[in-house]
């Protein structure tokens, strides 16, 4: 990956978590109608959390709120990271 970034699908998801702060569970989250490209705004108001049951049920995902208000954000956008989310 690091010699050819760009060649990996991989490469979005690192760029705008890289331009925004954004943790793995917030952008793992995310949906189309969190994201405002007009504005330029991605709204953070849930996350993806992976729960392990340690037994045969194995594990599962779940969207959440975040567990305080302040994880509620907006987070403006660069252009780069609009980019990357059009691909």
């Amino acid at each position: 990956m690091l010699s050819h970034p760009k060649d990996t699908h991989w490469y979005p998801v690192f760029y705008v978590m890289a331009n925004t702060g954004m943790r793995v569970g917030e952008i793992t989250g995310l949906r189309w109608s969190d994201i405002d490209l007009k504005k330029g705004i991605i709204r953070v108001n849930h996350t993806l959390v992976y729960y392990n049951h340690r037994d045969e049920k194995g594990c599962y995902f779940s969207i959440n709120t975040p567990k305080t208000k302040a994880g509620e954000r907006e987070i403006p956008m660069t252009e780069g990271v609009k980019q990357a989310f059009l691909g």
